[in-house]
């Protein structure tokens, strides 16, 4: 099982990733907005998420990119998604070694990349146990 921190402004939007995320076996925590996902952030352990999975417009302020700055500084070695509807230069605001995806998308498509990113991320951590290996059942 693959533990997601996914930030998203938009309820609707969550909600629909959150729950085809979990009938993927996927354990998804939420964050609604910067606050809440630098609350998640700051409060957790590196064993707390594989992934985080990030709208880059979450509305006033602070982007997805500020988010994964932010959680990279905490878990340097956290994979990040970026989704996004907008054509921007990711390469200039994007962490290192990270993923993005254009909206609209299937949502079955995204929670395969998700899946797979995060198994791929897992495999190229040092330190992991045998405990963090489970297999994907898609």
């Amino acid at each position: 099982m693959f533990r997601i921190l996914l930030v998203d402004d938009k309820p609707g939007d969550r909600e629909l990733l959150r729950e085809f995320l979990i009938s993927r076996g996927a354990h998804v925590t939420e964050a609604a907005n910067d606050r809440d996902a630098y609350q998640v952030i700051n409060a957790a352990n590196r064993e707390d998420f594989d992934l985080l999975l990030t709208d880059v417009n979450l509305g006033v302020g602070t982007t997805g990119f500020d988010i994964a700055r932010s959680a990279r500084n905490v878990f340097p070695e956290l994979p990040v998604i970026y989704m996004t509807a907008f054509d921007i230069h990711m390469e200039a605001h994007a962490v290192e070694g990270s993923l993005c995806v254009r909206k609209p998308m299937q949502l079955g498509e995204l929670a395969d990349q998700v899946l797979d990113f995060a198994a791929a991320s897992r495999k190229r951590l040092p330190g992991e146990t045998s405990r963090d290996s489970d297999a994907i059942e898609a």
